[in-house]
């Protein structure tokens, strides 16, 4: 056996432990505080003026995503054992697709807002248009 296999060996295993304390340390903290924010902006969007604005539904939906995201977070750090295949590829897709309407809500709500700001006429008419469909205001 040569003594640098025994050193690379050693210390590959201190930093995967190094990063597994790391990883245990700071999720935690991340879900923590992003789960607070989102709170405070969904609480500020629904106790506000600012519910009126179209560009909040983009906001609440991608508040609400991120927070499943979070949640779902949460689930594989704890690494239950009792979780059975099936209920693993359930969590799966839910992050999966938590993280693609998060990132289609951002682009939707990039959209909206370059409309907003090109064509502000057109736009007032637009969203009063597809808001009164969605809602079925008359």
């Amino acid at each position: 056996m040569n003594v640098t296999e025994v050193l690379d060996n050693n210390s590959t295993t201190n930093l995967e432990n190094t990063g597994t304390d790391l990883y245990l340390f700071i999720l935690p903290i991340i879900v923590i505080f992003g789960l607070c924010g989102n709170v405070i902006s969904l609480v500020t969007i629904f106790h506000s003026r600012l519910r009126e604005i179209s560009a909040n539904l983009y906001l609440i939906v991608l508040t609400t995503s991120d927070s499943v995201f979070l949640l779902g977070l949460l689930l594989i750090l704890f690494k239950l054992d009792f979780i059975t295949y099936h209920f693993c590829v359930i969590i799966e897709y839910i992050l999966s697709t938590s993280s693609y309407i998060s990132s289609w809500s951002v682009a939707a709500l990039t959209i909206e807002r370059y409309l907003a700001i090109a064509y502000p006429l057109k736009h007032a008419r637009v969203t009063l248009y597809l808001f009164a469909n969605i809602f079925k205001v008359k």
